[in-house]
């Protein structure tokens, strides 16, 4: 076995992974106290980026057509829609 094979878990401790889980609650409730909506944007969509410079990610849905679908590179675009 080699030694990529034997360090596959996580390096994270729980103290640590429990601290992030503590800071996104705080967080999350320092907004909403505000009543400001948390929101989530879309992982894929429908048509590519139109910066010639930065390249689109395809993807495909398997319980969808065939027509492929992009990763978006970045949430503005779903972001001045709302």
């Amino acid at each position: 076995m080699s030694g990529d094979e034997r360090n596959w878990r996580p390096t994270l401790s729980p103290g640590v992974l429990e601290q992030r889980a503590r800071m996104l609650r705080l967080a999350r409730e320092f907004f909403a106290a505000r009543s400001i909506l948390e929101i989530d944007t879309p992982i894929l969509t429908n048509c590519g980026v139109s910066d010639p410079h930065i390249a689109s990610l395809t993807t495909s849905l398997a319980t969808r057509s065939d027509r492929p679908y992009f990763l978006h590179t970045s949430p503005e675009y779903a972001m001045k829609r709302l």
